[in-house]
């Protein structure tokens, strides 16, 4: 697994050096997703390591932070990107920052305070998590509407829609 760890960032690199951190668009989310991916596999190698292939031995805060890294920094990532994709009105950039930045950076609070069984930095970050989910939600939800104007302008596999 490490190898492939090995290949795979070495196969993206040239990809995520290129991102544009700074720009709304969700090449940013990419990235984080290959990041989180190879830090997912590195937590979970560290803890069959650690334990000795006895998961059962690790303190469930380590379990809860894998989970975390993996439904929430490569899965959460690749479907906001996803839906982002498939929006026809892109959201404001604003948002986009705000989605990104707040799910990112309050995972990764989030996933630091559970390895080192901080409570304090957990409920710090844990709104801020949260916040950028919600936003997501809210946000893609709104964008994701279809209207009867709507209907005419929908390719032929997308006529079964029912409009708001």
């Amino acid at each position: 697994e490490i190898a492939g760890v090995a290949i795979f960032l070495w196969r993206m690199r040239p990809a995520i050096r290129s991102v544009v951190w700074s720009s709304p668009d969700y090449a940013r989310a990419a990235a984080l997703t290959s990041m989180f991916l190879v830090v997912d596999i590195g937590l979970f190698v560290y803890l069959i390591a650690r334990y000795e292939g006895e998961l059962d031995l690790a303190p469930l805060r380590e379990i809860l932070a894998l989970d975390h890294v993996m439904f929430i920094g490569v899965m959460t990532n690749v479907l906001f990107g996803l839906v982002n994709s498939r929006i026809r009105n892109p959201l404001p950039d604003l948002v986009q920052h705000v989605i990104v930045v707040a799910t990112n950076v309050g995972l990764i609070g989030f996933v630091i305070g559970l390895l080192a069984d901080s409570p304090a930095i957990k409920q710090t970050f844990t709104p801020i998590l949260g916040t950028g989910i919600l936003v997501a939600i809210v946000a893609f939800s709104s964008r994701l509407q279809v209207t009867k104007q709507d209907l005419g302008s929908l390719p032929s596999d997308l006529k079964h829609v029912t409009p708001v």
